[in-house]
């Protein structure tokens, strides 16, 4: 297969990078809960906390990762204010694609000889199973429940290309800031 049809992919969806921490081991004990739109699970006696996707212009990696993990620490101990004495143990941050609507795209280019799965906006672990269902059943040509959702009849959106692209991205980003502000107060 060329590179170029998983470039033209590739231009479907945008890469940034989220960084998750954990905490030291814990024992149970009430949270207090002050935000919840950053990503947050109990695993065992730790907290994985997570968020601060981050985009770069041409998808370069970002320069300051020690700062946006010590941002990320921050709203940690903004969320679960009891943390201030536990310390992070892990840090780590990896790929996400996310596409211009947020949701998954699924289907085939190339006169049907290139099929893809893509974009599932850091919910892969739970999306990728459904949409490998989805996409084996596209494949084959079996009709499903799911064979008319949206995102798989809808056509790839192209990103448009630096600087509209971080510029789209970063106006997103201060929108949804914003939603959450306003919805705080109703």
């Amino acid at each position: 297969m060329s590179t170029s049809r998983w470039r033209r992919l590739r231009l479907r969806s945008k890469i940034g990078g989220i960084y998750l921490v954990s905490t030291k081991r814990r024992t149970a004990r009430l949270y207090r809960w002050r935000r919840d739109h950053n990503y947050v699970r109990l695993t065992g006696d730790r907290i994985l906390f997570g968020g601060r996707v981050q985009y770069h212009f041409g998808l370069e990696s970002p320069p300051e990762i020690d700062n946006i993990f010590a941002r990320l620490h921050e709203t940690l101990l903004e969320t679960f204010p009891s943390l201030h004495d536990i310390a992070i143990t892990h840090r780590w941050c990896g790929p996400v694609a996310i596409t211009w609507r947020r949701t998954p795209m699924i289907g085939s280019r190339e006169n049907d000889n290139l099929w893809f799965a893509l974009g599932y906006s850091g919910m892969g672990v739970s999306l990728a199973t459904l949409c490998g269902r989805a996409l084996a059943d596209l494949v084959t040509g079996r009709e499903e429940p799911w064979s008319n959702l949206l995102y798989l009849k809808d056509p790839l959106m192209p990103l448009p290309p630096e600087p509209l692209r971080i510029i789209g991205f970063k106006a997103g980003y201060l929108g949804m800031r914003f939603m959450d502000f306003v919805e705080r107060f109703r």
